[in-house]
């Protein structure tokens, strides 16, 4: 034995020390974790335990004379120390603590009171100790450097990692969790699109929407008796430009395996893989005519209205959050039409609704085209959802612009394929915005209705000018002739009738005003 702050375990210290044979039979058989502890502890040798005084751990009020645990943390959480005059006391809070964990197990607004004593604080600390360097003295044991070396290498991986490969292993985790969360939320063969949307699918498609490394890149998805993935060859998304062979960002990801994960594939009843020269594919014209490849699609649209976007339309503005979305708000009006699917089964529908998930989904801008159920249409999220692709992809124009959706149709009409890829490589902010076609069309036409007008106004005020030019002159040659008249007396009458007759043929009238 030691003094009175030292303390040594003698049979502890006679167990390691002495042979094998002493040993207890688990610690006798090799792979056992006995075995592993006492070996483990006899290569460390002994280390003799000395007591803390009281008031080590944690500091001791000189007010109340007890531990101010105000700082310390218990697995990452503060903890208060409360320290009871008797045993009875500390034996009456127990049971009162107890009684209200009982009483308001289920009440969900009121949170329990969970406490431990010191006693079992000290003995969970210390295994916890235990074991953290345990796990900490067999990695270090693992390392085939120093210490100090692996720290520094496994500091500089993660930073790497940070600023590189977790934000896009970051972005990918986020398209495969949406997409397994955009299919489960799918428990309906009817479902809906958006008009406008589903009239501009072949645009959104077209955007560069994943990052440049990102396998789905090179995802394709073909329609046989269902939905399928397509391999794709490298060399034949590759082109030739000035003799050189240059590949696409498609064929870069085209060369690397995209497999979806089961866990994605699962709630899809899996999907198979087919090559792209099987002659079962189908061709189809875009994204729309994947989408909709043997489903029946009705020709009734269905018309909502929510109050509140329809009053902030008739007011031009927007909520506080809705500030960018104030152009698609006034375009739509606060109502919204919407296209009816109906998918044939379950299975089919979740494939689809998969289809267009990975087709639309912007990883920039984490937004996808929605498709809901009819319970759902009337949802403001659904409708601010909309908006916000509007918005994006430049989709808010008047609806009494007709100009800007045929424009669209023959600017996009969508390539007849047997495959189409989950994402397009053209840039959002450099390619045309159908909103702007309108505009243009509606700019021309202001124009020459203004200069018609112009002219118009122009012509009415110059005959306008000439009938008032020609009402002032006759107005004059009245008021001439009328002193004219008024000259005129009775003895220049009696002289013209008393004058001789003019000879045949010529006939002479003279009027003279004395």
């Amino acid at each position: 034995m030691g003094t009175e702050q030292e303390h040594e375990c003698l049979s502890l210290r006679q167990l390691l020390e002495g042979p094998e044979s002493q040993w207890p039979d688990e610690a006798r058989r090799e792979g056992t974790l006995l075995r592993s502890f006492m070996l483990e502890a006899r290569r460390t040798g002994n280390k003799t335990y000395r007591r803390r005084k009281l008031g080590t751990c944690a500091p001791v009020d000189s007010a109340t004379g007890i531990q101010d645990y105000s700082g310390m943390c218990w697995l990452t959480q503060r903890l208060l120390c409360y320290r009871c005059e008797s045993k009875r006391i500390a034996w009456e809070l127990s049971m009162e603590l107890l009684h209200f964990t009982k009483v308001v197990g289920g009440l969900p607004s009121v949170e329990r009171v969970p406490f431990l004593p010191e006693k079992l604080v000290q003995e969970v600390s210390v295994v916890t100790v235990l074991q953290a360097s345990f796990r900490a003295h067999l990695g270090r044991l693992r390392l085939g450097c120093g210490l100090l070396a692996a720290a520094v290498a496994r500091r500089a991986a993660i930073c790497v990692q940070r600023c590189w490969r977790w934000s896009l292993l970051k972005r990918r985790l986020q398209l495969l969790i949406g997409a397994a969360a955009y299919v489960r939320k799918i428990r309906s063969c009817t479902l809906y699109i958006e008009e406008r949307l589903f009239a501009a699918l072949n645009v959104i498609h077209g955007v560069d929407r994943f990052p440049p490394l990102l396998r789905e890149r090179g995802l394709r998805l073909g329609y046989t008796d269902e939905i399928v993935m397509v391999k794709s060859s490298a060399r034949r998304l590759s082109t030739q430009r000035s003799g050189t062979r240059v590949k696409l960002p498609q064929a870069a990801a085209a060369g690397r395996e995209h497999e979806l994960p089961a866990w994605l594939l699962e709630p899809l009843g899996g999907l198979r893989t087919v090559a792209g020269e099987d002659a079962s594919l189908h061709r189809m014209a875009g994204l729309p005519g994947l989408l909709t490849e043997g489903v029946e699609r009705s020709e009734d649209k269905l018309s909502i209205s929510i109050a509140s976007f329809a009053h902030m339309a008739r007011q031009g503005e927007g909520q506080p959050g809705d500030e960018r979305l104030s152009n698609s708000i006034e375009a739509s009006g606060g109502k919204l039409s919407f296209v009816e699917l109906r998918f044939q089964t379950l299975p089919q529908a979740k494939q689809r609704a998969f289809v267009l998930f990975m087709c639309t989904f912007n990883t920039h801008h984490r937004t996808v085209v929605p498709l809901v159920p009819r319970h759902l249409i009337h949802d403001g999220s659904v409708y601010r959802s909309v908006l916000k692709q509007w918005e994006l992809y430049g989709l808010h124009w008047s609806p009494s612009n007709r100009v800007a959706v045929y424009r669209m149709h023959q600017q996009y009409p969508g390539k007849s394929a047997e495959a189409v890829f989950c994402c397009g490589g053209e840039n959002l902010w450099a390619m045309p915005r159908p909103c702007e076609w309108g505009e243009k069309e509606d700019m021309q036409m202001t124009c020459f209705e203004a200069k018609r007008a112009a002219l118009n106004v122009d012509l009415s005020s110059k005959y306008e000018a000439f009938a008032n030019s020609l009402s002032r002159t006759r107005q004059k040659k009245e008021a001439q002739l009328q002193e004219s008249l008024r000259a005129f007396d009775a003895e220049d009458a009696r002289r013209i009738l008393e004058a001789p007759p003019a000879p045949a043929g010529r006939t002479e009238v003279s009027v003279t005003g004395g």
